[in-house]
């Protein structure tokens, strides 16, 4: 094991120690996406309804200074898992692992009440990016978006309604 591993779990072992590490990530930076916290169902919203996509859980770990997200289908034939941190250059970054083999990665922005994930990496040479918006306590949406014109224009490819569960369904 390596000095810094030992020490790290060293600290980790001691009563207290998330307490100190925490103070690190307690800033606005940090606490921007409590309202996305819990366990959400969510649902693609489309001309002929509703269909249910599956369960999302979104969730802090390592001591408030990531935000980890946990998805499956209902049949449990596709899941993701993410983890998102702060870079040095204070744009949040999150890693999609998903069940199809594929990795793809987001920054995050805030524009107002409204977040935008921009991927990272082009797809077919097109930009995409994921915007989440009407975030309430118990809902927010998410768009799935496209461009192919580098961001001039953006085309809908999904819109999908996260209701957090428990709450009452519209």
């Amino acid at each position: 094991m390596k000095p810094a591993t030992a020490i790290f779990v060293i600290l980790a072992l001691m009563p207290g120690w998330c307490v100190t590490i925490q103070a690190i990530c307690e800033g606005e930076d940090y606490r921007q996406f409590d309202s996305l916290l819990g366990n959400w169902e969510e649902y693609e919203l489309s001309d002929e309804g509703r269909v249910h996509l599956g369960t999302l859980a979104t969730e802090l770990v390592a001591c408030g200074c990531a935000l980890k997200q946990t998805f499956f289908s209902p049949d449990k034939s596709f899941s993701f898992e993410s983890f998102g941190y702060l870079e040095a250059d204070e744009a949040w970054t999150e890693h999609y692992v998903l069940s199809t083999g594929r990795i793809v990665s987001y920054k995050w922005s805030r524009r107002g009440e409204t977040l935008v994930l921009e991927r990272i990496s082009r797809d077919s040479g097109k930009m995409k990016r994921l915007v989440i918006f009407d975030i309430k306590a118990d809902s927010y949406f998410v768009s799935d978006e496209e461009s192919v014109d580098d961001g001039g224009t953006w085309t809908r490819r999904e819109l999908v309604h996260t209701i957090r569960q428990g709450a009452a369904q519209p």
